[in-house]
Parts: C-alpha cells; structure tokens; sequence
C-alpha cells in the first residue's frame, strides 16, 4: 500500500516505513520545536535521525502487519513517542494484531438479495460436479434436470 509524502514537493508515494519515518521525524522536530524542510532526510542533521526511524520501522514490519503498525502510530498512546523502539509501541501494535487476525478470522457472510417478494439467498456460481449431482441422486432418488 504507498502513502503520500508530506516532504516531497511531487507528494510521490512512498513505503509504509518511509511515511512512519518522516512522522516520528516530525515528532521529533515539533519537540525540539524545529521545522521540517522538504527532503529534509538530504539534510546532514536529519539523515541520521530518518535512517535510524527507517531501520526500526523495517524490524517492525518484518514481525508485525503493515496496517497494525500504522493504526498504532496513530493510536492517542503513542502520539508522545519519538522512537519505534519503545516497548510500549510494541504492545500497542500486538494489540492491533490480535484484532486483525481475529477479524481474518471471521466467516464471511452470505450475500443475501432483498426483492419485493422477500429475500432470496444467490445460487453458488459455476456448474456443479459431477460428485454433487451422484450425491443429490443418491439422497433424493431423482434423476437430475
């Protein structure tokens, strides 16, 4: 999934640990009451500081989801944090986790269609096997269409 740049003059899209790195970037800067250029990750000051955000960003999105990592950036908890690699972030994000695959987990629901008449529930699509059409044979004795 790519996110817009907010310090690039084109707002290209960028990486999930790219657009994480300039917000902790800007973290850091609105706390040290100083304000971002664009490209300021060309600057000599800020290269290390993006780099190092970058670096901690990719661990995280090696262990974790792309879209846990993100929701928990911008969790009110963590909007104090300057670094990725606070223990707390990493709680935050398992929680966000838990949520995603338990939501993965869930059925999915039938379509149902509402008609004046009532609801009809849709027929599978595709023809069915030839297993299907014994089976139906066999349980209600009639031959098929």
């Amino acid at each position: 999934m790519g996110y817009k740049s907010k310090y690039c003059h084109e707002g290209k899209e960028v990486s999930a640990a790219q657009y994480l790195a300039e917000l902790m970037c800007e973290r850091v800067a609105r706390q040290k009451n100083v304000e971002l250029p664009d490209r300021f990750w060309q600057a000599d000051k800020w290269n290390t500081i993006f780099r190092r955000h970058i670096t901690q960003c990719l661990r995280l999105l090696k262990l974790f989801s792309e879209e846990s990592v993100v929701k928990a950036f911008h969790d009110d908890r963590t909007k104090d944090f300057i670094s990725f690699g606070n223990p707390l972030f990493k709680s935050i994000i398992r929680q966000y986790e838990k949520e995603r695959e338990a939501k993965l987990k869930q059925p999915l629901e039938k379509t149902v269609i509402e008609t004046e008449g009532g609801s009809i529930q849709r027929k599978p699509f595709g023809k069915k096997s030839i297993i299907t059409t014994l089976k139906e044979i066999e349980i209600d004795g009639k031959s098929p269409d």
